[in-house]
C-alpha cells in the first residue's frame, strides 16, 4: 500500500508540471492585460562607465562608476505604454559604447527593439536608445 501512494504521488506530480502555464496574451486569458518585461543591455565595455535606466515605475535610475566588460537589468512587469530608455556613459576617451534594449511578451523569447553604437574621438562616449512598448 505505502508503494502504491508514493507511486501516486509520483504520478500526480508528474501530470501537474505537465499542465501548461497560465496563459499571458488577451486572447487566451479572457481579456487580462499582456505583461512584457525589458532587458537593457552591453557588452565589450571598457573601463569604469554609468548606466541610466527607467524602472517599472517609470523613474531613471542612474548607477555610477560601474566596472565590468558587460551590464544587463531586465525589468518588469510592464504594460503597452511603458517608455524605456537607456543610455552608457564611458569615460575612456577613444571607446565604443553599444546599447539595446529587448523586449519579450510573457514567456516569449526576448526580441532586440532598439540598438546603437557610438564610438568617441578622443572624448567620454555616451550612446542612448529609447523604445515604447505598442
Amino acid at each position: 500500500m505505502k508503494r502504491f501512494l508514493v507511486a501516486l504521488i509520483g504520478f500526480i506530480a508528474i501530470v501537474a508540471s505537465c499542465t501548461p502555464s497560465p496563459a499571458v496574451n488577451n486572447e487566451e486569458n479572457g481579456g487580462a492585460e499582456d505583461v512584457y518585461y525589458v532587458k537593457y543591455a552591453s557588452n565589450g565595455l571598457e573601463g569604469a562607465y554609468s548606466a541610466h535606466y527607467t524602472s517599472e515605475d517609470g523613474k531613471s535610475i542612474g548607477l555610477p562608476n560601474i566596472k565590468g566588460a558587460d551590464f544587463e537589468r531586465t525589468i518588469g512587469p510592464v504594460s503597452k505604454g511603458f517608455k524605456a530608455q537607456f543610455s552608457i556613459m564611458s569615460t575612456l576617451n577613444y571607446t565604443t559604447v553599444s546599447v539595446r534594449i529587448e523586449v519579450k511578451k510573457g514567456n516569449e523569447p526576448f526580441i532586440v527593439k532598439k540598438e546603437a553604437v557610438r564610438t568617441s574621438s578622443g572624448s567620454a562616449c555616451s550612446c542612448g536608445v529609447e523604445y515604447t512598448i505598442e
